[in-house]
């Protein structure tokens, strides 16, 4: 998913912030934020993890656009 998508508006200055819940019996393999798409230097460090009824919960904050990637399997 690229983020955030070409119909959202962005306050220069304000921060936005993505939570992606896999489903349950999902088991995580990588959470990346990048601040830059093709730089891997670039990685978001305010990354959050959590578990919320049994499903992996993971959270970034960041300004500017950012690419969201996850990996998981069943």
């Amino acid at each position: 998913m690229f983020g955030p998508l070409a119909s959202f508006v962005l306050q220069p200055g304000g921060s936005m912030g993505v939570v992606a819940l896999l489903t349950r019996g999902a088991t995580l393999i990588e959470a990346v934020g990048l601040q830059k798409p093709n730089d891997e230097g670039s990685r978001l460090p305010t990354q959050i993890e959590a578990d919320l009824g049994g499903r992996r919960c993971i959270g970034w904050t960041w300004q500017n656009d950012p690419l969201f990637r996850l990996r998981y399997r069943y």
